[in-house]
């Protein structure tokens, strides 16, 4: 699968499969990163639907690790939503598919913007 890296709203971010005007943004969980496993088999299964998958690293994960902003709901809500006006300029579609802190920072930035919202909550053991 074709895996590029591009920069979304100045953040660091991973544009998977072809380049397409139906698109999805992956938002890893906590202890995560853009290229983690669950987004990689989300972005096989979208790119033979012809839709291409855009992921970021939240702050403090992946290539931001360094970074000063925390990973609050306050810090990524904002940016998640630019990011998401972003694709949406540019798309005819554009969906959300966020793992666990991904999926809720992700639904506070984006309700009134998304047409879909693919959400994955970890499995635990009790």
């Amino acid at each position: 699968m074709e895996m590029k890296p591009i920069t979304l709203c100045g953040v660091s971010a991973l544009a998977w499969g072809k380049d397409s005007d139906r698109r999805i943004l992956a938002v890893h969980g906590m202890m995560s990163h853009k290229a983690d496993e669950p987004i990689r088999l989300l972005a096989e299964a979208a790119e033979k639907q012809g839709i291409q998958t855009v992921s970021i690293d939240l702050p403090g994960h992946g290539d931001r690790k360094g970074e000063m902003a925390l990973c609050t709901a306050q810090h990524c809500v904002p940016e998640l939503h630019a990011m998401l006006e972003s694709l949406l300029a540019e798309s005819r579609e554009v969906g959300l598919f966020g793992v666990s802190l991904g999926a809720c920072f992700g639904l506070m930035a984006a309700a009134p913007l998304l047409s879909a919202a693919f959400l994955q909550e970890p499995v635990t053991r009790l």
